[in-house]
Parts: structure tokens; sequence; C-alpha cells
């Protein structure tokens, strides 16, 4: 299974870019630290912030790695479930991160920042 990682920015005259790739691995890491396969370059967030992976059932767990919670669907908390076929919000710092099935089923994070 893999993650479609989606960075969505906007240029200084409000166009769009979105830009696509592809990480063939069961688990990710989320942070500030620039070997994360997700950087968040955000003070408010961790070196390494969050491990997400997926289960045996398809499910996302999401779980802190450092002494701070992060957003869950509108919750703080240090440990969660995202069911991809409903989807799910992680937020860390100013950057929020919509979990959701592909229709070729793969997962995919799209990254927003707010």
């Amino acid at each position: 299974m893999a993650f479609l990682i989606r960075t969505i920015d906007y240029t200084a005259a409000g166009r769009e870019i979105v830009r696509d790739r592809t990480v063939d691995q069961a688990g990710l890491t989320i942070g500030r630290a620039a070997e994360n396969d997700i950087h968040l370059p955000d003070l408010a967030v961790e070196q390494h912030h969050v491990r997400v992976d997926l289960r045996t059932d398809g499910a996302i767990a999401a779980k802190a790695l450092g002494t701070l919670g992060f957003g869950l669907d509108g919750r703080v908390v240090t440990e969660g479930r995202i069911d991809p076929r409903t989807g799910g919000e992680i937020a860390l710092g100013a950057a929020r991160l919509a979990v959701a099935r592909e229709s070729d089923g793969n997962i995919s994070i799209t990254i927003r920042q707010v």
C-alpha cells in the first residue's frame, strides 16, 4: 500500500500549486526535521511530531512521537485512528492534513496551510 502525499501551496497572486508524490511504505513520520516523510517547517511542530501507520484492517493509526499532542478531527489527542473511507484531519501547527482513500485504493494525505 502506498501513500499519496499532496501538498497544496499558493503563489503571491493566489494561484494554487499542487505537488503530488507517492511513498510506498506502510508508515510515515511527520515533523519539523527535514528527514521526516512529511516535513512541516513550523516552529509549533516538534522535530518528530507524529507517526501514521496503515493497520491491517485498513485504518490509519496516528501517534504522537514527542511531548505535544496533535489535532485529530477537532480534538487534541496523543493517539488516534482514522478510517480512510470516511476521512479525517490531522492538525499540526498551521498545517491541516486531510486523510482519505483514493479510488485506486491508496491513502492520500493532502497538506494545506491555514
